[in-house]
């Protein structure tokens, strides 16, 4: 990769292999669940139904928790029931605690993604080793990546971005079966999965020395379409639940309070959650901010990651068109954004040919590094803006009430006829009690 800040020509021994692949799979987690492990240590254990989010200092861990209420056991083969299958079964072992199962569950995540990004490191690693050390340093800096997922306890996304990164392995070893298998494991806990793999895939697939042969392109394009298919059929079939019963699963999940709340409804009533997030999105002012935002610093990272403009194309279809699709249907733009920076370290990645490893100039490699410094100090990107700086600058210009998200109450006034008990509304939490405005911000359509 060209016009990187590290600069080495030697082949590295075994040793430096270990400890790159050591400190991506040990320190990247610990990064990932850094303010869960200290606030766990410091406000000591809760059981699910005494959970409170923020003395987790993470804001959206009601949300997750709600969501991760639906698994295979209890409603059989439902929409986005992997993520709560694997935290039953770390119920179902010693971790009694909730909070420790949701940490466990997070660091596991965090894991299951470092692994294949570690081995895709390593083979770029006996031949360019600054690029290796730069891709592994955009890991750790990166406030797009795991750092951002630091805030966000209990969210699926590093699952499911794990998923794809197992995928372009298995993608760069020519074994499209599992790559594609992989993909719809991922959607199995949520579908941005197959949103941003299989636009990943198939440009990876278009870049001539990651695949030479045209075919692979319709095979993984027909295996994904069969594999929609019989996950949606078998879903169908085989989810023994109504909507309502998995709303009343996450009630119960944890004690009243307006996030869970949120999480069984958007859970729960597909078209009209959609329609709800449309709503909040385009009842605030900043939107529109957040967006531009939130495309720049995407497009930013095709020259932190060095991509070749004969690669630029390929790296919007791997970027650009998932994110933009994937906006349209929901407005947790900060969580869009990790999954759109991902994807362009996996492509950025994978693409590492001759034409990259030639170095250029010392300015532009440098130039690059202050860049990501200054991403850095702009602080992690949260659920719903790129960052806290753009945050900040979208308060000063439009002000509170321009920043914050309409509330459910003002697009669905039924909404909660959707999640509460028939005769026994008071099952359902009395939100005007709720005070704190960023818990009016959640979606996960």
């Amino acid at each position: 990769m060209n016009a990187l800040p590290i600069s080495s020509r030697q082949r590295p021994n075994a040793a430096l292999t270990g400890v790159l692949a050591a400190g991506l799979i040990v320190g990247l987690p610990v990064l990932a669940c850094r303010k869960s492990i200290k606030a766990a240590v410091l406000n000591g254990p809760q059981s699910c139904q005494t959970f409170n989010d923020t003395a987790l200092g993470a804001a959206n861990a009601a949300y997750n928790l709600g969501v991760l209420a639906i698994n295979y056991q209890q409603h059989g083969f439902i929409r986005r029931g992997l993520g709560g299958t694997i935290l039953s079964a770390l119920h179902q072992s010693s971790l009694s605690n909730c909070v420790h199962q949701l940490i466990v569950f997070h660091f596991l995540s965090a894991v299951w993604l470092a692994i294949p990004m570690a081995l895709l490191l390593r083979a770029i690693l006996t031949e360019n080793r600054r690029c290796a050390f730069w891709m592994a340093a955009v890991l750790f800096v990166s406030p797009q990546l795991f750092w951002g997922w630091g805030s966000d306890l209990g969210r699926t996304d590093m699952f499911t971005s794990g998923c794809l990164a197992w995928a372009v392995v298995g993608l760069l070893r020519r074994n499209d079966v599992v790559a594609v298998a992989l993909v719809l494991v991922g959607s199995l806990a949520h579908e941005s999965a197959a949103i941003f793999g299989l636009p990943l895939m198939i440009a990876l697939l278009l870049v001539p020395h990651v695949n030479r042969s045209r075919s692979r392109l319709l095979r993984v394009a027909v295996l994904f379409a069969i594999g929609c298919v019989a996950i949606l059929i078998a879903q169908d079939i085989f989810t023994t639940v109504r909507p309502r019963d998995v709303a009343q699963a996450i009630l119960h999940s944890q004690p009243p309070s307006l996030l869970r709340d949120l999480a069984a409804y958007m859970t729960t009533t597909g078209t009209r959650s959609i329609i709800t997030s449309w709503c909040q999105s385009l009842g605030r002012a900043a939107t529109p901010f957040y967006l531009g935002c939130t495309i720049v610093i995407a497009a930013m990272y095709a020259w932190l990651l060095a991509i070749q403009r004969v690669n630029l194309v390929k790296y919007g279809l791997a970027v650009f068109l998932p994110l933009g699709f994937i906006s349209l249907l929901a407005i947790d733009y900060g969580r869009w954004l990790m999954f759109a920076t991902v994807n362009g370290w996996l492509f950025a990645v994978a693409t590492v040919g001759p034409a990259n490893r030639t170095a250029s100039g010392n300015l532009v490699a440098w130039g690059r590094l202050v860049v990501l410094a200054a991403l850095f100090a702009m602080k992690p990107t949260t659920v719903f803006a790129p960052n806290r700086f753009v945050e900040r600058v979208a308060a000063l210009i439009w002000g509170k009430e321009g920043t914050e998200l309409r509330s459910a109450d003002a697009c669905d006034p039924k909404w909660r006829t959707f999640i509460a008990f028939r005769g026994h509304p008071s099952n359902v939490s009395d939100h005007r009690r709720e005070r704190n405005p960023r818990w009016r911000m959640s979606s996960d359509v």
